[in-house]
């Protein structure tokens, strides 16, 4: 039982023009690629857009410039938004991670019956701790 699935050539060439040789060569990728995705012709292009005097020539290029510009602009916005995400994501998870302890340490003696002025004092007895390490 054969569980992979095997590609099927998409074009073969003939073998006159291969080279004569006996097995079939298939068309690479770039060439399969063309065939499927023709180049548009600028002067195609330009001579479909003029029709008549008064009608000033475009080149494809000029045509979409401010397209194109503003395609860049949103990439690099959003790639500099991405690594500002990554940044704020590697500060946020510390941070998170400590309020966490906090609040679970002040739970806790709040569970033990301690009053507030005694968390106060155990909050800052912890803050001490903290600084006098680092």
């Amino acid at each position: 039982m054969d569980l992979f699935l095997k590609h099927a050539p998409c074009t073969q060439v003939p073998a006159s023009a291969s080279g004569g040789g006996n097995a079939p060569r298939t068309k690479g990728r770039r060439a399969a690629r063309k065939e499927r995705f023709p180049q548009v012709d600028v002067g195609e292009f330009e001579r479909a857009a003029s029709g008549g005097e008064g009608v000033q020539r475009l080149a494809a290029a000029e045509a979409y410039a401010a397209e194109r510009a503003y395609d860049v602009k949103r990439m690099r916005r959003g790639a500099l938004l991405g690594v500002l995400r990554a940044v704020l994501l590697a500060l946020a998870v510390p941070v998170l991670v400590a309020a966490v302890f906090v609040a679970s340490y002040a739970l806790t003696c709040i569970l033990d019956g301690a009053t507030p002025e005694e968390l106060m004092d155990a909050l800052a007895a912890l803050f001490d701790r903290i600084c006098s390490i680092a």
